[in-house]
């Protein structure tokens, strides 16, 4: 995972927003891949932007 930006100006909250870059290799289960980076950054508290 690469972290792409962070951005903490958002207004009236000490939350801090995050973007990541993930890169897949071509012979791996892609869903299975996004579902244990979902997990795993949940997991930690995160919440993900749809």
């Amino acid at each position: 995972m690469n972290k792409i930006d962070t951005y903490t100006g958002l207004k009236e909250t000490e939350r801090t927003s995050v973007t990541y870059r993930v890169s897949i290799a071509g012979d791996a289960d892609a869903t299975k891949v996004n579902d244990d980076i979902v997990e795993l950054l949940c997991g930690i508290g995160c919440k993900l932007r749809i």
